[in-house]
């Protein structure tokens, strides 16, 4: 191979298919950095046929007569980082899924435009000082901690980043107090169906030394719970729907069983790793039967909206949360 490369004049350069790679080159083997030789084809400008043409997959320089090779992506594989998205269309061409992590260099500069958004935004939240557990600082700060699981679930279901980190946002500024308070009703409820089922576990004569328990008032079986404000019932729907899609395995759930039902929604809001990977799985749920595909990734500007707005079923909750969703989507 060495051979070819000591002396190069014009003539050696010429491109009979016009892809951008001399035919030397693709005949003789492109050695890269790395060691590897890239072998592609004279006649054919596109050897992988993923729509680059080869000369855009694996650049060269040539410098007092040495030549230097880059791969772009590789010019033999239409999915160069084997992610299931081909080069043409992938975000990431040589690494796996389409999202990186955040930058803590970028922290301060991204709580910045993410506050004032907020304060332009979620005015109802300005205006009652006291809502909110959590600061937008706050808020930021969960995002970094969940930063790697969030990046992972992106890269997974190839959802854009952004969309799970505003909608985490916006429920993480939410909630408040009366959150707790609507908690305690459902855990009282779930308190009562485990006394009604020893109740009836009783034998007739013991129950005639025991009271069946008093039905909670007011009773209350499911709330919208965790980082994510999920409720369970939108959860082991959103659940089902992956595991019919074989985006997840496992046993599908039933929410008219109160145990199944306890058992999701004690998850949701103890769980942060799960109630997180939820709000993926209640995007990618909501959008499923309006036509819009799985190539999220792809979603133009109203697309991301409905996607968005179908957490919460309001186009405004949409728009709202969109303009979140710039934000971070320039930091990913």
């Amino acid at each position: 191979m060495s051979k070819i490369y000591d002396r190069l004049t014009c003539c050696d350069l010429y491109d009979s298919d016009t892809d951008g790679l001399p035919d030397v080159f693709e005949t003789a083997g492109m050695k890269l950095p790395t060691g590897e030789i890239i072998f592609t084809e004279t006649d054919k400008p596109d050897s992988d046929d993923d729509g680059l043409l080869d000369g855009e997959e694996i650049a060269y320089t040539i410098n007092d007569g040495y030549v230097k090779f880059k791969l772009v992506s590789n010019p033999t594989l239409a999915d160069s980082d084997g992610d299931g998205l081909e080069d043409i269309e992938d975000p990431l061409i040589m690494k796996y899924g389409i999202s990186e992590r955040l930058s803590y260099g970028h922290k301060d500069s991204l709580y910045r435009e993410i506050d004032n958004q907020i304060k332009s935004d979620f005015n109802w939240i300005m205006e009652n000082k006291n809502i909110g557990y959590y600061s937008t600082s706050r808020c930021i700060e969960i995002l970094y901690e969940y930063d790697e699981l969030i990046t992972e679930l992106s890269n997974k279901y190839f959802l854009p980043k952004a969309a799970i980190q505003s909608i985490l946002l916006r429920e993480l500024r939410c909630y408040d107090i009366r959150d707790d308070a609507a908690d305690l009703f459902v855990i009282s409820q779930f308190n009562y169906l485990h006394s009604l089922d020893e109740y009836n576990s009783l034998d007739w004569w013991q129950k005639l030394f025991v009271s069946p328990p008093y039905v909670p008032f007011p009773y209350i079986e499911d709330t919208s719970v965790g980082y994510g404000q999920i409720k369970a019932e939108t959860a082991i729907y959103a659940d089902n729907w992956a595991k019919d899609n074989k985006l997840i395995v496992g046993e599908k759930y039933n929410y008219d069983d109160w145990k199944d039902r306890e058992r999701v929604w004690k998850k949701l809001k103890y769980d942060n790793e799960y109630n997180i990977e939820m709000v993926a799985l209640v995007l990618m749920h909501g959008v499923s039967d309006i036509g819009f595909g799985n190539k999220y990734w792809k979603y133009n500007d109203s697309q991301i909206k409905k996607l968005l707005a179908k957490y919460n079923g309001d186009d405004n909750y949409g728009d709202e949360v969109y303009r979140c969703y710039l934000i971070f989507d320039k930091y990913n």
